[in-house]
């Protein structure tokens, strides 16, 4: 799986993309408030540390989440 961060513009918030290995967008979520129920690569990591990595991950760089 990969994880994008997109910048929101005006007042549109940032978002956070979840793609499957063949990129197909699986999820489009709030950066500030990510849903970690639906996904099982990171549901066990916790909320704290999963804010703390998508607010260090820059912008429109793709990284891989080893599931």
């Amino acid at each position: 799986m990969y994880i994008m961060k997109v910048r929101g513009v005006n007042n549109m918030p940032d978002f956070v993309q979840i793609r499957d290995d063949q990129f197909t967008l699986i999820a489009y979520v709030r950066a500030d408030k990510p849903d970690t129920k639906r996904f099982k690569c990171i549901e066990n990591i916790p909320e704290e540390k999963l804010k703390e990595f998508i607010n260090e991950l820059p912008y429109g760089q793709i990284r891989n989440i080893k599931c």
